[in-house]
């Protein structure tokens, strides 16, 4: 298990830190190849289907997410900086879609993540912002700190 810095319940931005045992390499690979994506992401990472990723500034990315018949939902957003193992941003909106035509959606936020080698390990820093509710907050806060445990689960098992 790794130390994760997170911040206050509710609060704005979101901010989750922690100390990996992996190189700013590998961790950007993480959060970028649908492969690895598959393995940690989210609440439950099993949950993902297909996953867009045009991996460049301006390109769209998409995660689907397996739900009930006649609705889907997804988090979809565009690249806004893409600097390989040191930083990466990109728009965040989820979508829930109950039929053709009809859905609902989040207002855009953004997240950023910082990779910065310290010894053999890298302190990965990522803001969440603009998030406009705070129970939206608290949730996101939460799902980020799942992901960075399951991340370094993942990580510890190819040390």
């Amino acid at each position: 298990m790794i130390d994760v810095f997170r911040s206050p319940a509710g609060s704005s931005p979101v901010v989750v830190e922690a100390l990996f045992p992996a190189s700013p390499e590998r961790l950007f690979d993480a959060w970028t190849k649908a492969e690895d994506l598959k393995r940690w992401f989210g609440n439950d990472p099993s949950q993902l289907g297909d996953i867009e990723i045009d991996l460049r500034e301006g390109g769209a990315w998409r995660f689907y997410m397996c739900v009930e018949a006649g609705r889907r939902e997804f988090l979809e957003g565009y690249y806004l900086i893409v600097q390989r193992a040191e930083l990466l941003s990109f728009s965040w909106c989820h979508t829930v879609e109950m039929e053709p035509g009809a859905e609902r959606k989040t207002p855009p936020s953004q997240v950023t993540i910082s990779f910065q080698a310290e010894g053999a390990a890298t302190r990965m820093r990522l803001e969440h912002r603009e998030i406009v509710l705070a129970d939206g907050r608290i949730g996101v806060r939460q799902g980020w700190i799942n992901s960075f445990e399951a991340l370094a689960a993942i990580l510890a098992g190819e040390g």
